[in-house]
């Protein structure tokens, strides 16, 4: 039983090894991206192609290993959508180039809070936090 788990934790920290260096050489060409574009007007256009699938795919190494230990994996999209202080809104992209971000929210089997969790998604998605949704310019489903 232990060589299953010793082969099952060897994988998952592999997974995780190999994930986060492809994201680090994702990270360098990014970079050598922004300067050529900076310096030579010569983007590398495969990176802003093939950008998201791989980070996306790189997250997705991370997760047996999250798992295996019993954490939580949080996606902090808020940073992104409320403004900072002194910023103002000066428009919006007319409708045919807008998208929406569905926003999901669970508790694992094993959270060790997971009644803290669902008092905090309640809250969320109650009738206190609405005004404040509609206020940042999002809805509620």
């Amino acid at each position: 039983m232990q060589s299953i788990e010793k082969i099952v934790t060897g994988t998952a920290n592999a997974l995780a090894v190999a994930g986060l260096s492809v994201l680090l050489i994702l990270a360098t060409f990014t970079l050598f991206d922004g300067l050529l574009r900076a310096l030579a007007n010569y983007p590398l256009d495969i990176v802003r192609e093939i950008g998201d699938l791989v980070a996306a795919n790189c997250g997705a190494c991370c997760l047996p290993i999250t798992l295996l230990h019993g954490n939580n994996i949080a996606l902090r999209a808020f940073e992104k959508i409320l403004p900072a202080k002194g910023v103002e809104l000066l428009g919006t992209f007319p409708a045919e180039g807008q998208s929406y971000i569905v926003m999901v929210a669970g508790v694992g089997s094993s959270a060790r809070a997971s009644s803290a969790a669902i008092e905090l998604i309640k809250f969320l998605t109650g009738p206190v936090a609405l005004p404040v949704i509609k206020k940042r310019g999002m809805e509620r489903g």
